[in-house]
């Protein structure tokens, strides 16, 4: 099916105003977009656009009291202790951990105090912030938009539609705080649109089915353009003291792990960066002043000065040979000049600029232009741009379907590991043979005419395939070789042996000795270092030599530095070697073989030479880590990265600018989303929210660090779900499950072996379900050899085995001993998850090796442990007595004995009351009578005994006596003496309680759980029936000890019995927990550059050239990810090294150090 074309729309007059001797700085930003049904033939695009990171900065611009006291406190405590004392460091860590560090660095600058006459401090007055509870203390805004956003779609790379935006502010509203009307625009479509950060795009049905990529950008134009600047360098200061700003080295790792710690990039200076650093340079770029630096991190480096000394090193070894001779005539002297001053001044494979960091988020600065429309300051055509433009075209773009991304295939882990398995240089290096056909031609005489059919056939393909099309004519010696049809991995380190310490220079030092080396010694590979060799060397080496015999020819033929040599050398005479040994009249008859073992003389013919070596010399420092990265980059510049070359271009114009204008830039931003696709169900205005069916729900956990474990787990268990229980991420903590594994866990973690424990529940498990008499069978079969003569089960070779296929005669202890292991496995891998997804990999390692080797554990389990908010507190029920007073509160309580009677009715008698008191039974031994495990009838027994026998009969007063002499019993029982710190120094009484429901509220919680306030319960109910009272009252000694008493406490010291004391928790009012949520959440992701677009041509901006150049950067994207082997074609790489046998012309046998033979694909 065709797609149907509509034509582009002609773009508005914009930008024309914008001054073309400034570039633009062009900022991410985020999109999100969703199709809405209008009627049966239209459709609706609506985008959102959300300012990025770079854009957001805290709408403060003064300080918090806090945060003033606690730096005002740090510059006294160091003016006390010193400027290195351990008090000041404490200090400064306070500071440090309560504010952040870029946070803390900018307070302590800004309150540097100064000294009065008499010594005391004086600290400078900064505003302040509103109180933090104040929604505008915490409100963000996003500076530096553009003046407007346009919206353009394409079919592939043809722009169907063109829609611009409405004015956007100069300051916009960002995040939860702030005024409800200012932040509305996040949540409300037509308000976002009101704004210029929601734009509508209408589009025919059948237009829209084809659309695939949107492309959104913008630049603060007009009046605005003069503020441009101003809030870029606003943005980089509001960074600065929030969250922190550095330049981070390339190679700097993304996460700390526990065999390599990311260093922390050098700190901030308080000073403007030299013009040549990584700082100076970058504000020069940016179109700011040093002094914008001052205060960022990792400014002092001068890394592109290393840059330009490993090209400048390596250029006679890679594009110097491969454009003279081997494409010459094609390439003339000035072209070559040129590209060797781009190689070594501008072709950056790692960026022209250090990485940004903003907070925490990093951003690539990448200078980027059109090179459809480039043209050179004159207004030509630029013979180099040209055939980067066509290799682009004919060649690389081609390849851009090959790359790995995800959603390449149909195999998910196939790509995913494609994309992971990525480095951003080469890691292995493979070699080709190849010979001229004028050679072969004497390997092939025999087939003469069939030979000489295949060469031209061959030279007419690569010329009309490879060179035609990039407008290039001629035959160079290139053209004229046949390759072998295999390669060899080459078999030596980069640079250094593994073993060298990869932070630290070469140990013996070989850069350092061809840098001095003379002719005979490199030749003969006899200097310091060579052994065993390292590609680098061999780079070098050959390098120096091309070098050396290219300033011979300088002198031996009229200054020109290319001879070409005849492929076949029959004359002694006319070698590199003779050449170099041929005296010299312009240097006194000496030999260049004898100039050269010693410092080189002034000369134009020897400037290449001198900065060759200056080049060279200036490597030697360096730490191999960094020597290995440089080696890489220049060796991919010379093979597949086009990207680096065409970036090149437009850093070249760049510097130019900025030479002319150094101040300042116009900002704007941008974003693209790629593989927009038409939805099956389109949004519609007022319809009901859409069900998602494929929604996991969501996880509720008791933190937002488990709810997040819990997600990671989630989801991939929901990605192999097809595989059911027996899933690996199949994961089930039950509380069974969890105490059974912990249990075990804990136990190997004291020393028990778990082969032998899992043996010893089978053996148990056996014995429960009546299998024992099969247990030497299973014993024999899994024979656990500890040393001790036992005969005992090894349980781990039993699950394993039964894991595979389980026993028919043991079927439930097999599924147990699988439950039991699984718990196991499931605990350690839950663990490992945790703490890797709560940034912490060192302790997730333990629980991986348990996984893999079973040697370590992990000390405690944090994905079964939750944190609470509760507090604690002590409650102690105190009865305080004076000394031997306790009778006397029994008796107060039960009655006088006297009072309490029962009636003793004899058989023909009158009956007869008797007291408590006339059968010798005090208040205090009635409690005897009731204890548990005491008859029932004792009492009645001595009662009847006292009267001579008979029926008796307790009155009520004394029923009641015994109902409370038992719940006295049960009271007192376990009580002991009140000791010192019972009841606490300080006490203050309160009412008996503050109202009657709350003693009864009381006594009713804790008797469900404490058996003695079950019976002061009980003992008060009995008195309360009676007419009596119980006196409890609440004391506090403080908020975390709490003391009942039955009575009122003395003020001095107190004496009596502590009839219960218990630890409580009480839960707080609020939690942190937290949700993850499974949902299609929208997958674009706001670009991690800032773009520096230069114009392709000087004669103006216009909305074309940054169109074009965000399109040409999209594909260049694209293009970076292109591999040696996506790369087609016989020219490339430009990396040939002479191999002659006999020693006559610069040479390295690199066939040598070949091993397993390689097809070119790999």
């Amino acid at each position: 099916m065709s797609s149907p074309q509509t034509p582009s729309p002609q773009p508005p007059v914009v930008y024309s105003e914008l001054d073309v001797k400034l570039p633009i700085a062009m900022l991410p930003v985020r999109l999100e977009t969703r199709y809405f049904d209008i009627d049966a033939n239209t459709v609706e695009l609506r985008i959102r656009i959300f300012p990025s990171p770079a854009h957001v900065t805290s709408a403060r611009s003064g300080i918090d009291p806090a945060e003033r006291e606690e730096t005002i406190t740090y510059w006294r405590t160091r003016k006390a202790a010193g400027d290195t004392a351990p008090p000041t460091d404490a200090a400064w860590q306070r500071m440090v951990q309560m504010f952040g560090e870029p946070r803390a660095s900018y307070l302590r600058r800004i309150l540097t105090p100064t000294t009065d006459a008499a010594g005391a401090l004086v600290f400078p007055e900064v505003p302040l912030n509103p109180p933090p509870e104040t929604s505008s203390a915490l409100a963000s805004e996003a500076i530096g938009l553009p003046s407007r956003f346009f919206a353009a779609l394409y079919m592939g790379t043809s722009r169907q539609l063109l829609v611009a935006g409405q004015k956007v502010p100069a300051s916009v509203a960002v995040g939860p705080h702030g005024d409800p009307n200012a932040i509305r625009w996040q949540s409300d479509f037509a308000t976002a649109e009101s704004i210029g950060l929601g734009i509508r795009v209408r589009a025919n049905i059948g237009t829209a089915r084809y659309l695939t990529r949107l492309l959104v950008f913008g630049v603060r134009e007009g009046s605005d353009a003069a503020s441009s600047q101003s809030a870029l360098q606003t943005l980089l200061e509001r960074h600065s003291r929030e969250d922190g700003v550095a330049l981070l080295a390339a190679g700097t790792p993304t996460n700390n792990t526990p065999a390599a710690r990311v260093s922390p990039p050098s700190p901030a200076t308080g000073v403007a960066p030299a013009r040549s650093s990584d700082g100076g340079r970058l504000a020069t770029a940016l179109g700011m002043d040093a002094t914008a630096f001052a205060n960022v991190s990792g400014t002092t480096a001068a890394t592109d000065q290393v840059v330009e000394a490993i090209n400048t090193a390596l250029w006679p070894a890679t594009f110097g040979y491969f454009f003279e001779p081997l494409m010459s005539p094609l390439v003339n002297e000035a072209a070559v000049a040129r590209g060797r001053t781009l190689f070594q001044k501008f072709v950056r494979p790692r960026g022209p600029f250090q990485t940004l960091a903003l907070g925490g988020q990093p951003y690539g600065i990448l200078p980027v232009s059109s090179l459809e429309r480039w043209k050179t300051p004159q207004g030509t055509l630029d013979p180099v741009a040209n055939v980067l433009s066509r290799l682009r075209t004919n060649l690389w773009m081609w390849q851009t379907n090959a790359v790995p991304r995800l959603g390449r295939s149909a195999d998910t882990g196939s790509d995913l590991n494609a994309v992971l398995s990525q480095s951003p240089v080469s890691t292995r290096w493979i070699a080709r043979t190849l010979q001229t056909s004028y050679v072969t031609l004497f390997m092939m005489l025999p087939d003469l005419l069939k030979f000489f059919a295949a060469v031209r056939q061959l030279r007419d393909w690569r010329t009309t395939g490879e060179l035609t099309p990039l407008g290039l004519s001629g035959e160079p010696l290139a053209l004229d070789v046949i390759f072998d049809e295999k390669g060899f991995l080459l078999n030596v380190p980069l640079v250094a042996a593994s073993e060298a310490p990869r932070n630290a220079p070469l140990p013996v030092n070989y850069i350092d000795s061809i840098a001095a080396a003379e002719v005979d010694l490199l030749k003969a590979h006899n200097v310091a270092g060579s052994s065993p060799k390292s590609l680098l060397y061999l780079l070098l080496r050959h390098a120096t030599l091309l070098v050396m015999g290219r300033a011979a020819n300088r002198f031996l033929s009229s200054g020109s530095p290319n001879v070409q040599e005849p492929v076949i050398i029959e004359d002694p005479a006319t070698t590199v070697w003779a050449r170099l040994n041929t005296p010299v009249a312009a240097l006194e008859n000496r030999t260049l073989t004898e100039v050269f073992k010693g410092p080189l003389p002034s000369h134009p013919n020897l400037t290449e030479l001198a900065q060759h070596k200056i080049a060279v010399k200036s490597l030697s420092r360096l730490p191999i880590s960094e020597l290995e990265r440089l080696t890489a980059e220049t060796l991919d510049a010379s093979s597949h990265r086009l990207d680096a070359w065409i970036t090149a271009l437009a850093t070249e114009r760049l510097a130019s600018m900025r030479a002319v204008t150094p101040r300042g830039s116009h900002v704007g931003a941008y974003a693209w989303l790629d593989g927009l696709s038409f939805p099956a169900v389109l949004s519609k205005d007022g319809a009901p929210a859409i069900a998602d069916p494929d929604s996991e729900g969501f996880i509720h956990g008791p933190g937002l660090e488990h709810a997040r474990t819990a997600a990671i787990l989630r989801a991939g268990y929901v990605a192999r779900n097809q595989e059911g229980a027996q899933a690996p991420l199949a994961i089930d903590l039950s509380s069974d499950r969890v105490r059974d594994a912990r249990s075990l866990l804990e136990a190997v973690r004291n020393g028990a072996n778990l082969a032998a424990l899992l043996g010893e529940r089978i053996e148990r498990w056996m014995v429960e379900l009546g299998l024992g008499t099969q247990l030497p069978d299973v014993r024999t079969q899994f024979a656990l050899v500890d040393g001790s003569g036992r005969k005992r089960i090894n349980g781990l070779k039993a699950a394993q085995a039964w894991n595979q296929s389980p026993p028919s005669n043991l079927p439930a202890v097999a599924s147990r001993l699988a439950s039991v292991t699984d718990a196991i496995g499931d605990l350690l891998l839950a663990e490992a998850v945790h703490q890797q997804s709560t940034g912490n990999p060192g302790r997730a390692q333990p629980a991986l090796a348990a996984l893999d080797t079973g040697l370590t554990l992990p000390p405690e389990f944090d994905v079964v442990r939750t944190e609470s908010n509760s507090t604690s507190s002590t409650w102690r029920l105190v009865l305080p007595l004076a000394q031997d007073a306790r009778n006397a509160w029994i008796a107060g309580i039960i009655g006088n004995p006297a009072n309490l009677a029962a009636t003793v009715t004899g058989t023909g008698k009158p009956p007869v009351t008797v007291t408590l008191a006339q059968i010798g039974v005090s208040a205090t031994g009635l409690l005897d009578f009731v204890k548990a495990g005491v008859e029932a009838s004792a009492l009645s027994n001595k009662f009847s005994e006292s009267a001579g026998g008979g029926s008796v009969s307790y009155s009520p007063a004394l029923q009641t006596a015994l109902r409370a002499a038992s719940a006295i019993s049960r009271l007192l029982t376990g009580a002991r003496a009140i000791q010192e710190g019972d009841v606490g120094p300080k006490r203050d009484l309160l009412p008996l309680f503050d109202r009657r429901s709350a003693r009864k509220e009381w006594l009713h919680d804790f008797a469900r759980v404490r058996p003695s306030i079950e019976a002061l319960d009980s003992l008060e109910f009995i008195l309360r029936g009676a007419g009596k009272d119980l006196p409890l009252r609440f004391v506090s000694a403080d908020t975390a000890s709490n003391v009942v008493s039955i009575g009122d406490l003395p003020t001095g010291p107190v004496s009596g019995l502590l009839i219960d004391g218990w630890n409580e928790t009480t839960p707080g009012k609020d939690a942190t927990t937290g949700i993850a949520m499974h949902y299609d959440a929208p997958r674009s992701r706001a670009p991690q550059a800032i773009l520096l677009i230069t114009p392709p041509e000087v004669t103006g901006w216009n909305i074309d050239s940054v169109e074009s150049a965000l399109v040409e950067t999209w594909q260049l994207s694209q293009m970076r990810m292109i591999r040696p082997a996506d790369v087609h074609g016989s020219f490339l790489p430009a990396l040939y090294f002479a191999d002659n046998y006999a020693g006559d012309t610069v040479a390295t046998n690199f066939s040598t150090l070949g091993t397993v033979a390689q097809h070119r694909s790999s």
